[in-house]
């Protein structure tokens, strides 16, 4: 049984993010050394992705003890870190989500993010 977010996250660990996604993410190195490089797009994505699969998924809201719980920005301390945490929980997050939540998590990211293509 799955009891922490660790636990969530490593329970699959393969990324099957749409290319225009993962391209994307690259954008935001996983050693990067200054905050200009590790910035509130994979906190938004981390989020979305999250709150897609508790209401799509597993159809709690967030508040819900059975929610899944988000990444704690708050608590990562570098840049680096920032991003290597973010982009895991958003590929794992995301492999786990219905075919409704990974359509609509498209969608999400077309309208806010595909512009930067």
């Amino acid at each position: 049984m799955i009891t922490t977010l660790e636990d969530f996250l490593n329970e699959n660990k393969s990324s099957k993010l749409p290319s225009k996604i993962e391209k994307f993410l690259k954008k935001f190195p996983d050693n990067a050394t200054s905050w200009k490089e590790a910035t509130d797009e994979i906190r938004d994505m981390a989020r979305t992705a999250k709150e897609y699969y508790n209401e799509l998924v597993l159809d709690v809201l967030k508040d819900d003890e059975k929610a899944l719980k988000p990444l704690d920005f708050k608590s990562i301390k570098t840049p680096s870190e920032w991003n290597k945490k973010g982009k895991e929980y958003i590929r794992n997050v995301f492999n786990k989500l219905n075919t409704q939540g990974k359509e609509e998590f498209i969608e999400y990211f077309d309208k806010h993010f595909g512009h930067n293509k």
